[in-house]
């Protein structure tokens, strides 16, 4: 899926170069899971390529534009729909 997803996957990198490699892999992987409550369910789409859940309505969606990374937490601005 890499070569197909490329840009899902450089956002993916930058997880991982952020948060740590073994925390976004764990991640992803529960996310992936049929079972995965929908707030711990992840879905990547792009070039008419998708991979896991398809989410019906947003539980919590954050685009990256809205992460902002500290030196001290990660914090989410969030705004009204």
């Amino acid at each position: 899926m890499r070569t197909k997803m490329p840009r899902c996957a450089a956002f993916v990198d930058a997880l991982r170069e952020a948060f740590g490699v073994e925390e976004i892999s764990n991640v992803i992987k529960r996310g992936l899971r049929p079972e995965a409550k929908p707030e711990h369910r992840v879905h990547f789409s792009e070039a008419g390529h998708t991979l896991g859940h398809v989410m019906t309505e947003p539980v919590g969606a954050v685009g990256a534009t809205q992460m902002v990374i500290g030196e001290q937490v990660c914090s989410v601005k969030r705004g009204r729909r």
